[in-house]
């Protein structure tokens, strides 16, 4: 089973053979993966589990896992709730090992391992912005795919950093509300006959 956010795709076979599953992610999406066992030779074997995003390769048996893999975006997340994943790089020369709990962030080559609050860094599955620290570039781009909104910024939005949950329940005028009362930024929605554009006025 996959939920996918905003503006993702997943790429999969019409049916799994042999002895892996395997589907390519772009964008961001949350993963329960089930243990399979197929049959081999006369014995019964496990049926991995292969995630491909980019260049990253997350391995699995049974678990529930979200992968964030927009093209655009420079950093690139694997957070696991259950089970266990192991995220293979050619940056990399051994896996990457998860434990439930667990996110690893990639930027570039780098890559670094932390501990995460599931509920806040899931959120999006569970119907929520949780923007962490998020600058308004950030917050704009979350904005801009799940309203599918262009957005164009009219001055320098500046790197003040902002913590905020908000429903994406909520309509885009009600968002734009609450971020201009957090924020201190206006926004303004312009439609023609090509496109409806947001436009960004610090």
């Amino acid at each position: 089973r996959v939920t996918l956010n905003a503006d993702s795709k997943l790429i999969f076979p019409i049916q799994f053979t042999g002895s892996t599953r395997e589907v390519t992610l772009e964008g961001e999406g949350y993963f329960e993966v089930s243990k399979r066992q197929i049959s081999s030779g006369g014995r019964m074997i496990k049926q991995e589990f292969i995630v491909h995003a980019g260049q990253n390769a997350v391995q699995v048996l049974g678990t529930k896992f979200n992968v964030k893999a927009y093209k655009e975006d420079k950093q690139n997340s694997f957070t696991l709730e259950e089970g266990s994943i192991a995220l293979n790089n050619p940056a990399n020369p051994a896996p990457i090992l998860l434990k439930p709990g667990q996110k690893i962030v990639q930027t570039g080559k780098e890559f670094e391992l932390l501990e995460v609050d599931l509920s806040k860094d899931l959120s999006w599955k569970n119907g929520d912005f949780y923007f962490d620290s998020a600058s308004v570039l950030e917050i704009m781009d979350q904005i801009s795919r799940w309203y599918n909104i262009e957005v164009e910024y009219l001055g320098p939005v500046g790197q003040q950093r902002y913590i905020s949950t908000i429903s994406r329940k909520k309509t885009l005028q009600q968002v734009l509300e609450i971020l201009e009362t957090t924020t201190g930024i206006k926004f303004d929605i312009r439609n023609n006959e090509k496109e409806r554009r947001l436009m960004v006025i610090p």
